[in-house]
């Protein structure tokens, strides 16, 4: 995981948003000739839908690995009096990574085979769905705040208010632009610790 805190802007951006993106678009220009000259995907020697959802799963690994990488990485360059919430933080990560694991795995190879014509427990399963999905997004919202606001620790070497690190915190929810910002910000903190 240090790797990730120590690469370069460029190489986590295409690693998040540059590899799926153009698989995105080269699926769609297979489908799009597949469609006109009226050969199936199934036909087809090389799945590029498959090859994209994998190039997204690895985008979702690497910021997963972020995440983890600076909030845990960087708990040893916090001042001895500053206390983070990091089994909180572990807790909460954990969690919404078991969860995301679990209903995707329920949606992509058991909703079809268990739920053929049952439009009560479909309804119920979607009510259950967004509901534990919400849960899932307070748990990303915690763990992208506790990530902002160690990195403001970290720099500032004292305790900080939401309002310091507001800024890193957007920065991570909106991480193509994001990424462009922070990460020279982390590569210089982890240059500055290490020569002290």
């Amino acid at each position: 995981m240090n790797k990730l805190l120590k690469a370069k802007h460029g190489q986590l951006f295409i690693l998040l948003f540059g590899i799926p993106f153009l698989l995105l678009l080269l699926n769609i220009y297979v489908e799009f000739s597949n469609y006109d000259t009226k050969i199936h995907r199934e036909q087809s020697s090389f799945n590029f839908e498959s090859l994209f959802h994998l190039s997204r799963l690895l985008a979702v690994v690497v910021f997963f690995g972020w995440i983890w990488s600076i909030a845990i990485g960087f708990q040893n360059r916090i001042p001895g009096n500053i206390q983070m919430k990091v089994n909180k933080f572990k807790a909460l990560f954990f969690l919404s990574i078991l969860i995301i694991l679990v209903f995707t795995g329920f949606v992509l190879f058991e909703l079809d085979h268990l739920l053929p014509n049952n439009t009560g427990l479909i309804l119920i399963l979607y009510a259950t769905s967004l509901l534990v999905g919400l849960f899932v997004i307070t748990c990303i919202l915690h763990t992208i705040y506790f990530v902002a606001k160690t990195l403001k620790t970290v720099e500032l070497q004292r305790p900080v208010a939401f309002g310091e690190f507001a800024t890193e915190f957007f920065l991570i929810l909106f991480l193509p632009i994001g990424i462009w910002i922070l990460q020279p910000r982390i590569n210089k903190m982890n240059l500055r610790f290490d020569k002290s």
